[in-house]
């Protein structure tokens, strides 16, 4: 018998990404992740993909008080939620070598442009 948990989800495959870009660069991250986020709706269909969310804030100079002074950067938020590892495995596997975006992600990793957390 297994124990309930809090939400259910514990025992499935999650990813998540932490994207910190300076303000010069949004428009670009905002261009990469709806590719993204349209390449994922096109062919995870069968992949066990549960949860796929992206979200987007101003970086502020203290993270608790959204009133604090902002720093210029945009902090990105990527998360996925997989039935099984190998939903994720297929994601990577096929990022890599179809959607001609995976290169797009590595540029905006420069030292120069983000931060990565």
């Amino acid at each position: 018998m297994t124990t309930p948990t809090s939400t259910g989800f514990e025992v499935k495959t999650h990813f998540n990404l932490v994207l910190i870009v300076k303000a010069d660069m949004e428009e670009q991250a905002d261009e990469l992740l709806e590719k993204h986020k349209t390449w994922v709706q096109k062919t995870h269909g069968t992949w066990g993909l549960i949860l796929y969310s992206a979200t987007k804030n101003k970086e502020v100079s203290e993270p608790l008080d959204q009133t604090s002074d902002p720093t210029g950067r945009v902090i990105y938020s990527l998360n996925e939620m997989y039935a099984t590892s190998e939903g994720l495995e297929k994601h990577w596997k096929e990022a890599a070598a179809s959607s001609g975006f995976f290169e797009d992600f590595i540029a905006l990793s420069r030292p120069r442009a983000t931060r990565w957390l």
